[in-house]
């Protein structure tokens, strides 16, 4: 029953909520840009809601070899809550993951490979503009102000150049641009 509460409100979220699309430059795993498909609710919860759905891939050649390359794909999720502090420019706090499946873990970094698809989860905190002439243009910022982080490496790796996992704050980051339609 509470699966099903759960999915109702879920929907009736997206139903009433206005979609949008866009582009952002995020530095969570590697720097990417990646496509932003959005939804936006005003509500009288603080000042509404934002949820986005991230999503982009890329295509690495390694150094030196025609044969060894790999593909990655970024994914991601945020919602946060909107509390409006100016006329145009709002402030935003919530949370935010991103995944990054890499196919050929043994190619990856010019063949120096990694164990496993790296992560991020954490809480964000960030602005939106919007400006008063266009309300539908969004142009935002996010700042992880905590997260997990976990680099793909595990603790005892036999792959060079290991990144360290752990807790990392107000290091990583999004910007990016949205249209809503």
């Amino acid at each position: 029953m509470k699966k099903l509460i759960s999915a109702l409100t879920l929907i009736g979220t997206f139903a009433y909520a206005q979609p949008g699309i866009g582009i952002e430059f995020n530095n969570s795993n590697d720097d990417t840009v990646n496509l932003v498909i959005g939804f936006r609710a005003d509500g009288k919860l603080l000042g509404g809601r934002r949820t986005d759905f991230i999503i982009g891939g890329q295509t690495y050649e390694n150094a030196g070899s025609n044969t060894e390359h790999y593909y990655v794909a970024n994914l991601g999720i945020s919602s946060t809550f909107v509390y409006p502090l100016k006329e145009m420019v709002q402030a935003t706090f919530g949370g935010r993951v991103d995944y990054q499946y890499i196919n050929d873990k043994n190619a990856y970094n010019n063949g120096k490979g990694i164990d496993s698809d790296p992560y991020t989860a954490g809480i964000i905190a960030g602005i939106i503009f919007s400006p008063a002439y266009h309300p539908n243009y969004e142009i935002y910022t996010q700042l992880r102000v905590i997260s997990k982080d976990s680099s793909g490496y595990s603790s005892n790796t036999s792959k060079s150049d290991p990144k360290p996992s752990g807790i990392s704050m107000l290091n990583q980051g999004a910007i990016g641009i949205k249209y809503y339609l």
